[in-house]
């Protein structure tokens, strides 16, 4: 299949090997989505993924900016394509991965108005094996892919990866990985996050490498357990956001069991607590045969390493899945200029005295802190401390059509990656603040939303937006409160009977309770006074990817949360006498 729709590119639209014309991927993660991909490298032409959650502004740049003239899609995502195409005049080929009697009449009607070719995965790849075609390997510098990043504050940066980025971080990758946790090709993956994401492609890639199976989820988030119940796979990959779900909804549980139960559980996870700062971890202890059992079961029996990468996540959280369920878990550290590499956890190293890092460096990787003067951080100092850069086989080249932005992080082989990180002393990399995003307050201040908003995360809130601006000297915050924590609280003690998130947020005691644990966790994190909100706004929508304030990776798009909530943001000012006009 592979080599017959790679047959069709090169020979019925004349894609011509290792020239700069593109094949766009527009679709859900599935078995076509990696036959495409194989086929492109299989003749040495460029991929573009785009995810299918990106809304129509940032498909039509997309496709206009990489000059897209062919893209496989499927009928769901067809008349979306059509709709930002209209303008373009870029779009000449279609390619439908569903048969051709489930394309609708009105959209074949549209692409024969406007001179697109629309034709069936089947049909190019019946083609492709009538006029078969060698393949053309490509060497390591040339181009694999245009990856765009989804995001948070600005139009989708195409990160121009070759292969030897790709295949740098799946061999680095095994290397840190010992012996009883290598993979084979009885081994299953289930692929769900999604595979515009290079974590998952990186990662997905790899596990095609070593022949094992891949298993695609059913699509719906909610079904995700079972999914995994049903594929049992041997490793997890997953976004901080995922494993918290998990989390919380297991500690929520167990919170409305009874006595027994409940002091079964705490016994239980303190001993295999024990065992686990030992550096011991195990799933088949006496505690998880009379307890864990049952818990373990949502994940599968299979289950080897828990992957987590993306976003940041609380040692606390890796520790619950650590003793829970009895496997190694491990974080990533890296992005999509990195090719998905960095830093690495490395298995069993979850006992250090110095406290949550991240980890050790890629074998294929290099690293250097660079002094960030104005945050007053220096690699001078007792323990380093600076930006974290990067150097090695996995950097990226740069950002296509965008020498500006290129030059601003690309430096002399460096890639810069706007984080603050400082060298432990046994050599590892914790996180520990954030350059990009930074803002100066109106005395003078810098301030870091992101690191705030991971500082003040408690049980109280879903999710949390800090706004801030260099004509205020106060920050403010929109809060999304967490339904499932509080509505039994409100209940219990402000008389609330069955609140709906909505009543939750016009609830003054909700408020003020909010903002006492807010205040609680600034004073544990040891915040600065200026750090802390001065006062907040609760909201009953959630932010999701649908509604544009989320990335796909499910990172808070501040610009676009900004505008949505400006009448708030500003009706906060007005309340604390900072308001001005051009905020």
């Amino acid at each position: 299949m592979r080599n017959g729709l790679g047959s069709a590119f090169v020979d019925y639209y004349k894609f011509e090997p290792k020239s700069q014309k593109m094949v766009g991927i527009y679709l859900k993660n599935s078995p076509e989505w990696l036959l495409v991909d194989e086929a492109c490298s299989a003749y040495s032409i460029i991929s573009v993924p785009m995810y299918d959650t990106f809304d129509k502004e940032a498909l039509a740049y997309i496709v206009e900016h990489s000059e897209l003239s062919l893209v496989v899609t499927s009928v769901k995502f067809l008349g979306r394509l059509l709709e930002i195409s209209e303008n373009l005049n870029i779009l000449k080929h279609i390619i439908i991965i569903e048969d051709e009697e489930d394309i609708d009449l009105a959209h074949k009607e549209i692409c024969e108005k406007r001179g697109i070719s629309l034709r069936t995965f089947k049909q190019d790849i019946e083609y492709g094996n009538e006029h078969f075609q060698e393949h053309v390997p490509p060497k390591a510098d040339d181009i694999c892919t245009i990856c765009y990043t989804s995001g948070t504050t600005s139009k989708p940066k195409g990160v121009i990866t070759t292969h030897k980025n790709m295949v740098a971080t799946d061999a680095a990758f095994f290397e840190l990985m010992p012996d009883p946790l290598k993979f084979t090709k009885d081994d299953t993956h289930l692929c769900y996050l999604p595979l515009a994401h290079m974590f998952e492609r990186c990662i997905t890639h790899a596990m095609v490498g070593y022949g094992m199976k891949i298993a695609f989820f059913s699509g719906a988030t909610k079904d995700l357990v079972k999914d995994i119940q049903e594929v049992q796979p041997v490793v997890f990959p997953a976004v901080p956001r995922v494993l918290l779900r998990i989390y919380d909804t297991i500690n929520q549980t167990i919170e409305k069991s009874n006595f027994v139960v409940k002091n079964m559980f705490n016994i239980a996870f303190k001993q295999k607590k024990k065992l686990l700062d030992k550096g011991c971890v195990s799933r088949d202890t006496v505690w998880d045969k009379l307890v864990f059992k049952k818990i373990q079961v949502l994940l599968g029996n299979n289950l080897k390493l828990i992957l987590s990468a993306a976003a940041p996540i609380e040692s606390k959280v890796m520790e619950f899945f650590r003793i829970i369920f009895g496997v190694n878990v491990i974080e990533g550290y890296g992005s999509t200029e990195t090719s998905a590499c960095g830093i690495l956890t490395l298995v069993g190293d979850y006992t250090s005295p110095y406290g949550h890092h991240i980890g050790t460096l890629f074998p294929s990787m290099e690293l250097k802190l660079v002094a960030v003067p104005e945050m007053d951080y220096y690699p001078s100092d007792d323990q380093p401390r600076g930006e974290v850069c990067f150097r090695g086989s996995n950097v990226t080249l740069g950002y296509y059509k965008n020498e500006e932005e290129t030059k601003e992080v690309y430096i002399d082989g460096w890639f810069h990656t706007g984080d603050i990180g400082v060298i432990l002393p046994n050599k590892a990399l914790k996180i520990i603040d954030r350059k990009k995003n930074i803002f100066k307050l109106q005395q003078g201040e810098y301030v870091a939303p992101e690191n705030i908003e991971a500082k003040l995360d408690n049980q109280y809130i879903s999710q949390l937006f800090v706004y801030g601006t260099s004509l205020c000297s106060k920050l403010v915050a929109i809060v999304v409160p967490d339904k499932d924590v509080l509505a039994p609280i409100c209940k219990e003690k402000f008389g609330m009977e069955d609140p709906t998130l909505e009543d939750i947020c016009k609830s003054e005691d909700v408020k003020n309770m909010i903002m006492d644990e807010i205040k609680k966790m600034a004073k544990e994190t040891k915040l600065h006074g200026f750090e802390i909100p001065a006062e907040i706004c609760l909201i009953s929508e959630p932010f999701t990817i649908e509604n544009g304030l989320l990335t796909p990776t499910f990172k808070t798009k501040r610009n676009k949360a900004y505008l949505k909530y400006k009448t708030e943001i500003d009706n906060m000012y007005k309340a604390l006498g900072e308001y001005k006009e051009d905020n």
